[in-house]
């Protein structure tokens, strides 16, 4: 996706859309990861290259962050991507000026299984946080990395709708 130059507001770069998974770089400093189903290889390859693309310029006056988005009806990760996963946390928990935003929204079994796995990922982290609904998420985010909200949130709903 091409930033349209005579809009205002951050740029968009898109690193993967497919299968359901979409992986973007917002202002070359937030990651945004959304998926309406199962993770894919190639999803989490995208977003482990757009967070250390982010990470890497981030500092207290541009700080970094992440935003992942996931509704109860996506399906669970497969084994074999959840040590990546986790890794890809990991790796955002040492940076000083980076902040991250989980949304796994919805209801029913398997959000329960999502939210009580991402509880975990995210005891003790201060730049870590999990909400319940996307609005709240990219409310909470775009105030930390120091986006205009309006123009962050209509950037967020832009590629979730794909």
């Amino acid at each position: 996706m091409t930033p349209d130059p005579t809009t205002e507001g951050p740029s968009i770069d898109v690193l993967h859309q497919q299968a359901g998974n979409v992986v973007a770089l917002i202002d070359k400093r937030v990651v945004v990861f959304a998926r309406t189903q199962a993770l894919t290889l190639a999803a989490l390859e995208a977003a482990e290259l757009a967070v250390r693309l982010a990470a890497s310029s981030a500092n207290q006056d541009r700080p970094g962050g992440a935003l992942a988005i996931v509704p109860a009806d996506a399906g669970l990760s497969r084994n074999e991507l959840l040590d990546r996963q986790r890794q890809l946390i990991a790796a955002a928990r040492t940076r000083k000026h980076v902040w991250v935003a989980f949304c796994a929204h919805g209801t029913g079994p398997q959000v329960t299984v999502m939210r009580a796995v991402i509880r975990m990922f995210l005891l003790g982290q201060r730049n870590m946080k999990m909400f319940d609904t996307p609005a709240e998420a990219v409310r909470w985010l775009a105030e930390r990395v120091r986006l205009e909200p309006n123009a962050f949130s209509k950037h967020v709903d832009q590629l979730r709708k794909g």
